[in-house]
């Protein structure tokens, strides 16, 4: 059977799939599984019987400002993939409040949800990864009872996900025996109301610790001899957003690190985190409370994180 998983939202609604996403494919290897997606495909490049399903063949968009920028990606992609396009027709409107169709013998199955109270999961489930397992797993179940299918379910609800590795060499060769702070400057792309000025941040953070470099995910929009980003190592934005992830890498590479309530910031929420980073990690609470944070480190459980307000950053 061909199964089709698709994925309208930003970089923490398909980082929060990833792992069940990933158990699914592995258990249901006799299937013919794809994820439909405008970006963030990087992600997911480790499943390896998981087909990438994106708007543009060649993965060109008509300019690069998103990860973080409050644009929707998807405004600004050249569609030029007939699978897309036919498969888009099928899942877009009047269906937005589908989970799931069987149409032409091909299974679709919504990953993004927003807030919601169905499949036995009744309270907010942000950011919570045993939540969204189950409430996969319910979806998956509900299928297999009204079309008579044997999918396979997860086993594992509270297995965190796994990010793909990259080549950082470049960044690590600049680091060295170098003191560094990596900083988040990505700002959300959803709902978090953000009330943070990442450029003043930054040129505090660089002349209250003028022996760290500071580098930032994204160039920032102010400058000093300390400052860089992972830009000046050729990391640069894509539709695959393969940035995010050697954002990260970056990130457990330096000795202290400042992320922020969004998406691109949460990849710290795996399986390896635990016993590779060795510094000092800022959780810096962005929204209105820190249920983010509470909600990824009961998860994680690492003392090396910690919640922290904007204000106290650099004071």
């Amino acid at each position: 059977m061909k199964i089709i998983f698709y994925q309208w939202g930003h970089i923490g609604d398909g980082f929060f799939t990833k792992s069940f996403i990933k158990q699914f494919c592995e258990l249901n290897d006799d299937h013919d599984i794809s994820l439909m997606l405008k970006y963030n495909s990087f992600l997911f490049t480790d499943i390896l019987n998981l087909k990438i399903i994106m708007p543009c063949n060649d993965n060109k968009y008509t300019n690069n400002d998103f990860n973080g920028k409050n644009y929707d990606p998807f405004n600004n992609i050249i569609v030029d993939n007939d699978e897309y396009l036919i498969n888009n027709n099928i899942v877009e409107e009047p269906f937005p409040d589908i989970f799931y169709r069987l149409y032409n013998d091909v299974l679709y199955i919504k990953t993004w949800f927003g807030i919601i109270s169905n499949y036995d999961i009744t309270d907010y489930m942000d950011c919570d990864i045993g939540k969204f397992n189950i409430y996969f797993n319910n979806i998956i179940n509900d299928i297999n009872n009204k079309y008579d299918f044997n999918l396979k379910l997860i086993n594992n609800i509270d297995l965190l996900p796994t990010i793909p590795k990259t080549d950082i060499y470049e960044f690590l060769n600049f680091k060295n025996n170098k003191k560094i702070i990596f900083y988040y400057n990505f700002y959300g792309n959803a709902h978090q109301k953000f009330n943070i000025d990442h450029d003043d941040n930054i040129i505090k953070l660089s002349n209250k610790y003028p022996d760290y470099f500071i580098c930032c995910a994204l160039k920032p929009n102010v400058s000093n001899y300390n400052i860089i980003s992972i830009e000046n190592f050729n990391y640069i934005k894509d539709p695959s957003c393969k940035n995010i992830t050697n954002a990260y890498y970056c990130a457990i590479n330096s000795d202290i690190v400042y992320s922020f309530d969004t998406g691109a910031c949460f990849y710290y929420l795996n399986n390896d985190f635990n016993d590779t980073f060795q510094g000092i990690w800022y959780h810096v609470q962005s929204v209105d409370d820190n249920r983010y944070y509470i909600r990824i480190n009961d998860r994680l459980k690492n003392d090396r994180v910690i919640s922290v307000l904007n204000k106290n950053i650099h004071t």
